[in-house]
């Protein structure tokens, strides 16, 4: 027997099933968030006591990893009760990146809320918080949220608008039973995806051992072997050599800029300003950079680009490379990058880039700093002394052209498990959508 439809008055949601009725959770939900705590700060969290939960212990599969809570003292989680955590809870951020869930499924311990989240409690029998867990997953919530954004920058959505928010409501056990098949479904779905992200994570590793072995042994496999004298470096073949990069290229980054500000930032002027994040691959897109104008530009020529010259981050994620090419017009630095410009001929631009592309930047950022905290800075008096292995030219060439082809192999396989990804998220997302719409029948 073919199922009923009506049309649920929602664009988004589209025709439910006759039988189903639209609900608006706050006349349904208990919604609770932080805002502020008496001055509570990182000098409040402690080695042992009450779990914190945030958003970054939301995991991949809905749940939360206890492992990384903060911990606060009874004192503090005794502060506020509506904000302790019970079994059956659907958490949300609010801030940030908006509408990542977990359903609180077990609760090993007592837990409170930290700020930037809500609290979503059942407070009648019409509706199901596993349920609502994959509702808000679903479209619908999207298409809500994208409704109240109305065009704007929102990277926050308030208590009062969340409450709004409408979701089509079966009677509980059809609820529940779509909620047991989605759990089931899209636990397939996100097995599937983690296989193809472990693909990706040995391709990654593997093209940064190619490129390791490349630069440091070379592609004759007969090659004799002799100590480098530098232990994150270890042999390599008879003849090569090893400098200094200071010895070698000059190495230049921003370190203030005489008050410039983001509103001086245009869509169209005299020269490029290039920032980290307009590395692509190790290419620049021009087109995405700012621009600034020509009194600006003409303030340091130090770090005034040319095509040739290398560029490398050295705050955040240390260590992206790009190369300086395709340049049709002046262009500079921002602040959290060097630029690296030859003294002489004595390596080849891709071979650079290669070397800098490799594990031993890093390894030597880590060698250097042995205090075991986490890195996030380069220095430039510590990346002046990196040691550079210089084959002959000829060998660079064809080292370099070697990793061109390799890589770039191995980068469209990691591009082909990528596809393959969205191509599951975007599948998951129609099951979702279809169960919690009723246009999936499910049986039990």
């Amino acid at each position: 027997m073919e199922r009923e439809y009506k049309d649920s008055g929602i664009e988004w949601i589209g025709k439910i099933p006759e039988s189903w009725k639209i609900y608006r959770i706050k006349y349904n939900t208990f919604l609770k968030g932080r805002i502020g705590w008496q001055g509570l700060n990182s000098n409040d969290f402690i080695d042992e006591g009450y779990c914190l939960i945030t958003g970054t212990d939301f995991d991949n599969r809905g749940g939360i990893n206890w492992n990384t809570c903060y911990r606060i003292s009874k004192e503090r989680f005794d502060e506020d009760e509506l904000l302790h955590i019970k079994k059956g809870d659907l958490l949300m951020t609010k801030d940030g990146t908006i509408g990542k869930m977990a359903y609180i499924d077990e609760l090993p311990e007592e837990a409170s809320l930290n700020s930037h989240l809500l609290i979503i409690r059942q407070i009648t029998k019409l509706m199901d918080n596993k349920y609502l867990y994959w509702t808000m997953l679903s479209d619908i919530f999207v298409q809500f949220y994208n409704l109240f954004q109305s065009g704007t920058t929102m990277n926050s959505i308030s208590q009062s608008t969340l409450g709004l928010f409408s979701t089509p409501c079966p009677p509980i056990p059809e609820q529940q039973l779509i909620a047991k098949y989605l759990d089931e479904k899209c636990g397939e779905i996100d097995s599937l995806i983690g296989l193809q992200e472990q693909m990706i994570e040995k391709l990654k590793t593997y093209k940064q051992s190619v490129i390791t072995e490349a630069v440091t042994k070379g592609l004759n496999p007969y090659a004799k072997l002799v100590p480098s004298g530098i232990e994150w470096i270890g042999e390599i073949p008879e003849g090569w050599g090893i400098n200094k990069l200071f010895n070698l290229c000059t190495i230049k980054g921003r370190v203030g800029w005489k008050g410039l500000r983001s509103d001086e930032f245009k869509e169209k002027s005299y020269a490029y300003l290039v920032t980290g994040q307009d590395f692509v691959s190790s290419d620049i897109n021009w087109k995405n950079c700012y621009q600034i104008d020509k009194d600006r530009y003409e303030e340091d020529p130090y770090i005034q680009l040319s095509n040739g010259d290398i560029l490398v981050t050295k705050d955040g994620t240390i260590g992206k490379i790009a190369k300086v090419s395709g340049m049709d017009k002046p262009a500079c630095l921002n602040s959290g990058i060097f630029v690296l410009k030859q003294r002489k001929e004595t390596f080849f631009q891709n071979y650079l880039y290669w070397y800098l592309s490799s594990p031993l930047l890093l390894r030597y950022n880590t060698f250097i700093n042995t205090g075991g905290t986490t890195i996030i800075h380069l220095y430039q008096n510590v990346f002046e002394r990196f040691s550079m292995i210089v084959p002959p030219m000829e060998e660079q060439k064809a080292i370099a052209a070697y990793l061109d082809e390799k890589c770039a192999d191995i980068d469209r396989l990691v591009d082909l498990k990528q596809q393959k990804i969205e191509k599951l998220k975007d599948y998951k997302k129609s099951v979702i959508y279809e169960a919690v719409t009723g246009k999936t029948i499910i049986k039990s």
